[in-house]
């Protein structure tokens, strides 16, 4: 029996280009091994400092591989800090209604506001 494997969306698929890695991957493992290595280089081998050394690189290479492997709620990091920052910046007060207040704008109160007064 033949079976085809459908996506539900296709624009959230990425193309594994070599190695089972998207482009986005490759990039990041480049940038991982030339960041990562050279911070272990001028650690391990230059200040001699080999434990301070290795905090340093994971504080290197975290944002790297966040950029190139996580995927919060199936987007692309930095489609996802947008998400974040318009909500955290955004409107927190919300009407019985659903509308949102907006600051310095006098709104009129719905009948149900008026009810519960």
């Amino acid at each position: 029996m033949l079976q085809m494997h459908v996506y539900r969306e296709v624009n959230t698929l990425e193309p594994k280009v070599m190695w089972g890695l998207s482009w986005r991957q490759i990039l990041a493992s480049a940038l991982l091994l030339v960041l990562g290595g050279g911070a272990w280089f001028l650690f391990y081998f230059v200040l001699g400092a080999e434990d301070l050394g290795m905090y340093a690189v994971c504080l290197l290479c975290m944002p790297v591989a966040a950029f190139g492997w996580w995927r919060p709620a199936g987007l692309k990091p930095e489609k996802y800090a947008r998400f974040v920052l318009r909500h955290t910046a955004g409107q927190t007060v919300y009407l019985l209604d659903g509308r949102p207040v907006r600051s310095g704008v006098a709104v009129k109160p719905s009948f149900d506001e008026r009810k519960f007064k």
